[in-house]
């Protein structure tokens, strides 16, 4: 009896050692997973935010170069005018300046905008990134994860995902871009060139 009874004893000791194992394993697993999860939301913010900065960098050249054919197209109206009224001198209606002030601080205006979304973007990816080394930091070094590890993980996941908002913000620089707006003021300084000239 005694014999059986040290037998029993000895088998529900080893089983107990493989359950303290196995729950070890599982730890450590959920705590890879983890880790994993936060690496790969890491891994996509960067990814996009790259992506971010590879379709801004032409932006403001396609830009420049549509804001420089308005004034070359407005420059040629000028000359057209100034043929049409015989005009030898003009130097006292020249608009040529208020039309590329114009042009300058709206080409000015866009590429602020484009550079205020890059830099949200930068310092987004980074505190994702701090936030991200921090909580994997806490993972390694927990004795169990619990619910508001998970949680945490869970909103850095969700955050990797939601940079793809800085695509929609470049895109509003276009729309906000004051193109329509440098069109009405280069019609305006037409107008008051030839009304110059007509004097």
């Amino acid at each position: 009896m005694l014999k059986f009874t040290i037998i029993v004893i000895l088998a529900f000791a080893n089983f107990q050692t493989k359950i303290n194992v196995a729950l070890a394993l599982t730890e450590e697993d959920l705590k890879d997973q983890l880790m994993v999860t936060i690496i790969e939301a890491k891994n996509r913010a960067f990814e996009l935010v790259q992506g971010i900065r590879a379709l801004a960098a032409n932006k403001p050249e396609k830009f420049i170069g549509t804001v420089d054919q308005m004034v070359q197209n407005s420059l040629n109206d000028m000359e057209t005018l100034k043929k049409q009224s015989g005009t030898v001198n003009d130097v006292s209606c020249n608009e040529k300046s208020n039309i590329e002030d114009a042009a300058l601080k709206t080409i000015s205006q866009y590429q602020t905008c484009i550079e205020k979304v890059i830099d949200s973007a930068d310092a987004d990816l980074s505190y994702l990134a701090s936030d991200g080394n921090l909580l994997m930091k806490e993972i390694q070094y927990a004795k169990s994860i619990n619910e508001e590890l998970r949680k945490q993980v869970l909103d850095i996941e969700a955050r990797s995902y939601k940079f793809g908002k800085y695509v929609q913000k470049l895109e509003k620089c276009d729309t906000q871009s004051n193109l329509v707006r440098l069109t009405r003021q280069i019609s305006e300084a037409l107008a008051r060139y030839k009304q110059c000239l007509q004097k």
